[in-house]
């Protein structure tokens, strides 16, 4: 009898592990399914799809992918930013181009087919169909332009027997080719070409093109070069040393010199203030990926067919190695976040606003301009606005300037209203941005001096036309987190201070508007609430009505991980 339950039970042991042994491997061959599965779905789903998944109304196609590029259109042309406009050899604004201008040279790699980037890469990109391809040349011969095609021909030669070109970037394995292709000035140019060139036109745009996006380092410490030495001395994003000898050649040589930055992320552009290396340069602007059929907005920008509206989402420095506050992880180019509440533009004007700036000298510019080239927000235009306050209402009730607003207001709806009139020449578009600034107490709760509430572009003005933006938020949209309970009480959340509040409406993180020849009629609009009421706090979000708790510092972190270590 002792026998037989042993072996009964023996049987069991290994019955129940036979049984943990196929479940392990049944675990394992579907987590390798999975991952088969997932690397392959398109080809597995094209291949069990029915026909009716596969097929669609040509016509609803047609119309779908017309409309997308009308969007894309709309979009280069509202997007473009142009940073610098200033004036030619002649002594007259470099844009927009003199209509007669139709003859065009342009330098740079990346102004041609193979160079030009229209998208960029990582999970979340997008591939262009060839069909739908607009390049830059493309882009100037729709326009009625005709440029130097010696020149192109130049720098297609130079790179003829480079299999990869970084503008191709449907090659998926071809990620991580970032090799910068600038040939050497006086080898590519000599004087016979540039004496041509010369006579072909005044004017000269130079292309620069930078690939970068998931994979790629925004900050990589060496530039490697197709058929020239790699150089350690610049980082990728700096001007190459040919790049800066082309920009010299085409000031010392061409009336109109201008820059184009067709880049996934900001380049130095500290050069375009840096005479004694690259002479004078007249005009800059920022044009990142065009997508498919976005290059044609540059063209119409040049003529002022189109007038520039875009504003800048990021603050471009001068000299990124000792101003950029963004750090590199050690060796590899991740990039850390350590600024706290302070990222990009917030840091930079709360710095200014402490005086941290206030001994910096560079490029003939003093403390903050001595360190931002161009703030957040910066965008050029060909026209003049001028701006008025229509109202200012709290609970649909008027107000003024350095109204006293309590906590029977924290609730309430603030709405701002602003009439913009074209005051200039030729039709274009304003962008109207809003910014507050909190009452700051040092030991308190974190605060950046600059903080952007909202912004509204008008509609497109004609000459004296005008139009009217309006903002509207709440109290609870201007307060601040305290998760460390600084505030009396200790208690955690968002939070208003007593105090002075200052809603600003501005042309940029940095520039308030002015609405008039005294300091007072200045875009300030001030309110306060008053040292009696106290610190006002929210203990549910408004709108999803949800506790409102710290959920990423202390001891209940989501998934114990506080991000403040």
């Amino acid at each position: 009898m002792m026998d037989q339950e042993n072996n009964k039970k023996r049987k069991g042991r290994i019955g129940h592990l036979i049984a943990v042994c196929v479940l392990a491997v049944l675990m394992i061959a579907l987590i390798v399914g999975d991952c088969f599965a997932y690397r392959y779905s398109s080809i597995i789903s094209g291949f069990f799809g029915s026909n009716e998944q596969l097929t669609a109304d040509e016509d609803k196609v047609e119309e779908a992918a017309k409309t997308g590029d009308e969007v894309v259109r709309k979009l280069a042309n509202e997007g473009v930013v142009l940073m610098k406009n200033d004036a030619n050899k002649e002594g007259k604004t470099t844009l927009p181009l003199p209509a007669e201008t139709r003859n065009i040279n342009i330098f740079g790699w990346g102004s041609t087919d193979s160079g030009f980037l229209l998208a960029g890469n990582g999970s979340g990109r997008s591939y262009v169909h060839p069909d739908n391809k607009i390049t830059l040349l493309k882009a100037f011969e729709q326009n009625g332009f005709t440029y130097n095609k010696e020149i192109v021909e130049i720098y297609e030669a130079h790179c003829k027997d480079e299999d990869a070109d970084w503008g191709e970037t449907a090659n998926w394995n071809n990620r991580y080719n970032t090799k910068l292709k600038e040939p050497k000035t006086d080898e590519a140019f000599p004087q016979d070409v540039v004496n041509r060139a010369k006579e072909f036109s005044d004017t000269a745009l130079v292309v620069l093109s930078r690939y970068s996006g998931e994979y790629l380092g925004r900050i990589d410490s060496v530039q490697k070069k197709h058929d020239l030495p790699t150089d350690s001395t610049r980082s990728f994003n700096e001007i190459t040393t040919e790049e800066q000898s082309l920009l010299k050649m085409c000031t010392e040589n061409f009336n109109n010199v201008i820059v184009v930055f067709n880049t996934g992320s900001i380049m130095d552009m500290s050069f375009l203030y840096d005479e004694d290396t690259v002479g004078h340069i007249g005009a800059a602007m920022n044009v990142g990926y065009m997508g498919q059929s976005g290059a044609t907005a540059i063209p119409k920008i040049l003529t002022g067919e189109v007038t520039p509206s875009g504003k800048l989402s990021d603050t471009v420095v001068f000299d990124p190695d000792v101003n950029e506050i963004t750090r590199v992880n050690g060796e590899s180019s991740d990039i850390v976040y350590a600024e706290d509440i302070y990222v990009g533009y917030k840091w930079y004007e709360t710095a200014d606003a402490m005086g941290y700036f206030n001994d910096r000298a560079s490029y003939g510019r003093l403390g903050y301009n001595a360190v931002v080239e161009f703030p957040f927000g910066h965008g050029l235009s060909y026209t003049e606005f001028e701006w008025t306050i229509e109202s200012i209402k709290v609970g649909g009730n008027e107000v003024s300037d350095g109204a006293t607003i309590g906590l029977a207001d924290k609730n309430s709806e603030f709405e701002i209203k602003v009439r913009v009139k074209n005051t200039g020449d030729v039709k274009g578009k304003d962008v109207v941005q809003l910014y507050f600034t909190p009452p700051y107490t040092a030991g308190g709760v974190e605060k950046a001096a600059v903080n952007l509430l909202n912004f509204e572009k008008t509609i497109e003005l004609e000459p004296q036309a005008d139009d009217v933006v309006t903002f509207t938020f709440s109290l609870y949209n201007l307060a601040s987190y305290d998760c460390y309970g600084k505030n009396e009480g200790g208690t955690t959340g968002w939070e208003l201070d007593p105090g002075k509040y200052e809603l600003k409406l501005m042309t940029d993180a940095h520039h308030v508007k002015s609405m008039g020849t005294d300091a007072a009629s200045d875009g300030v609009i001030a309110f306060n609430i008053p040292e009696e009421e106290g610190v006002i706090r929210y203990s549910k979000d408004p709108v999803s009505g949800g506790r409102i708790r710290n959920r990423f510092t202390g001891d209940g972190a989501y998934a114990g991980v506080p991000l403040d270590g």
